[in-house]
């Protein structure tokens, strides 16, 4: 289409293009009338109309206030939200809407986890009542539902095994979140059919000839069976991504027992947890001697470094602690030393930001500086920068012709609001970790750092955290929270112990040169003094 004009300084024209994308053409005569049914200037009717919608999606988005003075993360964080529901398809959470017309587990999962963080309930319960009620009989999770709530039959559609753990992680989310046990005792069959079916799945690999002639053959006793919900293996491939996913399942399996009074079922569940973990754990070092690598293998057959897929065992699974600290730590060295090459300008590739999950591995390892590093990398791949949003694929060169996937991809925004809600709040072992992953400048310039009814699974929480100088900080908690393990909050990076410690004007001492440990029921002013050097 082409507009001809001509303008004077100081002048101005406006032209509308209209695209009607509901088969209505009265709609085009009703964007350009006023209140009063006579027609506005073109300009006026688009600035009433812009109005409009900018108060319906303010009334659409997250009721939480989420609030840095680097106004472009958190603005970044929120925008993932009105993406994510432009994306959804009815009930369907996708992770975009060009390439896509169906629902994985595996995106809806985490993305339930990302709105959840953000107070948006209704619409992730709507679509886990619709995701439960296709679990089939025998326990099997489909990992792909078409739009029309059909079991989609396309490439690998049998062939993934991830959603078992990642079904039951979502149900007790959404309960850690709402306490709602209601819903957790209508959905409770459903997971206890997806943990029965990852029964089944084990004992394919336990059978004593699996795999009798292969070389190595330990790698592949008492995991799961291969699948492709990798999405980087084809063939097939018996993939740790599956298994962290399982592990996060039967723990979380087991919570949702106990918390209905179902003991055998409990037990059952923490019986198997063990010894899947067990079998993990040999696998994945019988796979690092075998393959004698250094590093913390993707899956059993390659032996290759994926440090964006074993991230998962950060966050959401909680597996960390199971993997080899030598080989865990040079995993992300590798990872680190790869995005640092990505700065050279002679750099001509391609990479997708699901990388923004490694966040919470680099704060699980004590490097939030290298957070913030990767965290300042994919901001910079915002493209337009000010559109808040990531493309499945970030190129090297943004004219590069190659795959880019949808863009906004909205698996990779739920990613950004998890990594990022995780520098802030984190629950993990019963406890809230505060603060835990920020950078000094969070709470020294503009207004601090902000949060006001940001769900936890404890209650909500409202935080403000302030420095006038990098000698003092003020962090003020209230809510209705009751944290059984305890609070704590962690000082800025740098800083080392405070000299002095107050809460509500009391001394404290429980406190050290990385974190403040305070009562989970605790609300009010917590100041820190730093001493001169």
């Amino acid at each position: 289409m082409a507009f001809d004009f001509s303008l004077q300084p100081g002048e101005s024209r406006a032209v509308i293009v209209a695209a009607p994308l509901h088969g209505e053409l009265r709609a085009l005569d009703s964007f350009v009338q006023g209140g009063d049914g006579q027609a506005l200037a073109p300009a006026d009717a688009f600035n009433q109309r812009l109005g409009e919608m900018r108060d319906y999606w303010t009334r659409q988005m997250s009721p939480v206030t989420f609030e840095l003075p680097a106004r472009e993360v958190s603005d970044t964080a929120k925008s993932q939200v009105a993406y994510i529901l432009i994306n959804q398809d009815g009930i369907a959470i996708q992770p975009g809407s060009r390439n896509y017309k169906r629902s994985w587990m595996r995106d809806g999962s985490l993305t339930s986890a990302g709105l959840l963080r953000m107070g948006m309930f209704s619409t992730v319960k709507a679509y886990l009542d619709w995701y439960a009620a296709r679990v089939q009989p025998d326990g099997w999770v489909p990992p792909i539902l078409n739009n029309d709530g059909t079991i989609n039959e396309g490439f690998g559609w049998d062939n993934e095994y991830d959603s078992q753990g990642q079904f039951v992680f979502a149900i007790m989310e959404y309960y850690r979140f709402t306490k709602d046990r209601e819903f957790l005792e209508k959905h409770f069959d459903a997971v206890h059919r997806a943990l029965k079916y990852l029964v089944a799945l084990r004992e394919k690999t336990l059978a004593p000839d699996y795999l009798a002639n292969e070389p190595g053959r330990e790698r592949f006793a008492g995991i799961l069976p291969p699948s492709i919900s990798h999405e980087g293996y084809s063939p097939a491939m018996h993939s740790y991504w599956d298994d962290f996913f399982a592990l996060k399942g039967w723990k979380d399996g087991r919570e949702a027992a106990l918390l209905l009074g179902r003991e055998d079922v409990a037990e059952w569940a923490q019986q198997q947890y063990e010894l899947l973990r067990q079998s993990v754990k040999d696998s994945i070092n019988a796979t690092i001697a075998f393959k004698k690598i250094g590093y913390i293998p993707g899956c059993a057959e390659k032996g290759d470094m994926d440090a964006t897929s074993t991230t998962i065992a950060f966050f959401p699974c909680d597996e960390d602690d199971l993997l080899p600290e030598t080989e865990l730590l040079y995993t992300y060295q590798i990872y680190y030393d790869d995005v640092v090459r990505r700065l050279d300008p002679s750099w001509s590739a391609g990479y997708t930001p699901y990388e923004i999950r490694n966040l919470s591995a680099f704060v699980g390892l004590g490097r939030p500086d290298r957070a913030h590093f990767l965290l300042d990398y994919i901001m910079s791949c915002r493209r337009p920068p000010a559109w808040n949003h990531l493309g499945e694929v970030v190129l090297s060169d943004p004219r590069m012709g190659s795959y880019i996937g949808d863009m906004p991809h909205t698996w990779v925004g739920s990613g950004f609001i998890n990594s990022v809600r995780n520098l802030l709040v984190r629950e993990k072992d019963g406890k809230l970790l505060l603060l835990r992953g920020i950078r000094d400048s969070w709470v020294t310039d503009g207004e601090g750092v902000v949060l006001r009814d940001a769900p936890t699974y404890f209650g909500k929480l409202n935080l403000t955290a302030k420095s006038s100088d990098k000698k003092s900080l003020r962090v003020e908690l209230r809510g209705d929270y009751d944290v059984p393990e305890g609070i704590e909050l962690y000082w800025p990076p740098q800083r080392g112990k405070p000299s002095r410690v107050t809460i509500n004007g009391t001394e404290w001492t429980r406190f050290d040169d990385k974190v403040c440990r305070i009562s989970g029921k605790v609300q009010g002013v917590i100041e820190a003094e730093w001493a001169e050097e």
